[in-house]
């Protein structure tokens, strides 16, 4: 989504592990992957006591 990349295909096969971990590494919060890696990296007991139940979800399955 933030890159515009679709992993399946032939044009992405190219892609070094190098490259694919340092795109993995900048995605933003507004992509659902990046959603899902900054709920479960919070480490804020406030934080995530005001969590919905579908963040809480995705938080606990870490």
């Amino acid at each position: 989504m933030q890159y515009g990349l679709r992993i399946r295909t032939k044009e992405f096969e190219t892609v070094s592990w190098d490259e694919f971990v340092a795109l993995l590494r900048g995605l933003g919060p507004e992509t659902p992957l990046g959603k899902v890696v900054s709920i479960r990296a919070e480490k804020d007991r406030k934080v995530i006591k005001s969590f919905s139940k579908e963040q809480k979800r995705i938080y606990r399955r870490c």
